[in-house]
């Protein structure tokens, strides 16, 4: 999956946890490890390196690069540029720097869904970053599966956005939705006999 949502990604961890702890097994999210500089040059690793894009368009793109940005656009128009509107190209830039102006956006009215820079976007960047997805979490796999790396010692994406004060307060009404959806099942399994 690629899905950023902090607490999902704290959730497929701790469903790891629980098989690892209760099974002995390894089942291990992915995308939710971030592996440092010292853990990526131990697996033969490197960053996109950011001679890809230049200094004009990496200001625009911002420090955040989701839902629908640069990066993920240009990874859909290298898989299936058939499902990708063309309209991308016209799209003012969303650049988002720190997590308040990447909050901000969603609750502008008449927010299109996307951040960053879609127009920047092509098949190039796509299918380079793709390939590298795919060797980090090979790789990331293997040595896991070898034993020559443990993954309760990689950094975890969801703890890090959860330890973020300005990520924890954005996500305050969403997590007061789901602890009132939360609330609602279980009143639901309680009549059901289900516990």
């Amino acid at each position: 999956h690629g899905h950023g949502a902090p607490f999902h990604n704290l959730t497929l961890d701790e469903a790891g946890e629980y098989f690892r702890d209760t099974y002995g097994g390894q089942m291990v999210n992915l995308f939710g490890l971030q592996p440092n500089k010292e853990q990526l040059t131990a697996l033969n690793l490197q960053p996109l390196p950011e001679t890809l894009v230049s200094a004009e368009e990496k200001k625009e793109i911002g420090n955040i690069d989701v839902h629908a940005g640069f990066d993920e656009t240009s990874r859909l128009i290298f898989l299936r540029p058939d499902l990708v509107s063309p309209i991308y190209k016209q799209l003012p830039s969303l650049t988002a720097n720190n997590f308040n102006e990447f909050f901000k956006a969603p609750r502008t009215p008449g927010w299109l869904g996307y951040q960053s820079s879609p127009r920047l976007a092509n098949a190039t960047y796509g299918a380079l970053s793709m390939q590298n997805r795919s060797q980090q979490w090979n790789a990331l796999a293997l040595a896991i599966l070898d034993g020559r790396l443990d993954e309760r010692n990689i950094p975890r994406y969801a703890k890090i956005m959860t330890g973020n004060p300005q990520v924890k307060t954005s996500l305050e009404p969403s997590t007061k939705n789901e602890q009132e959806r939360e609330r609602k099942q279980r009143e639901w399994m309680k009549k059901k006999g289900i516990e």
